[in-house]
């Protein structure tokens, strides 16, 4: 018997969203803590351990400089 259990295929198609989702609220609240959370999320998903943490470290830089271009652009008034 080969049978496929149609849940579990979309089961493994939605822990990914839920994992980006998990990982989102806990950079927003907790800041840099999504990392603890998006490493073995992405181990899970057929990463190695190098590749994982580039990833996470490359997504916690991205969204680092975003706030920071934020930041400086609510500091800085423009008088027309």
């Amino acid at each position: 018997m080969n049978e496929t259990n149609p849940t579990t295929g979309k089961l493994k198609k939605c822990l990914p969203l839920a994992g980006g989702f998990f990982t989102g609220i806990l950079n927003g609240l907790f800041g840099a803590g999504g990392g603890m959370v998006a490493v073995p999320f992405l181990r899970s998903g057929g990463l190695d351990e190098k590749e994982s943490h580039a990833s996470s470290v490359a997504l916690l830089m991205a969204l680092r400089s975003e706030e920071h271009t934020s930041e400086l652009q609510s500091r800085t008034q423009i008088s027309y």
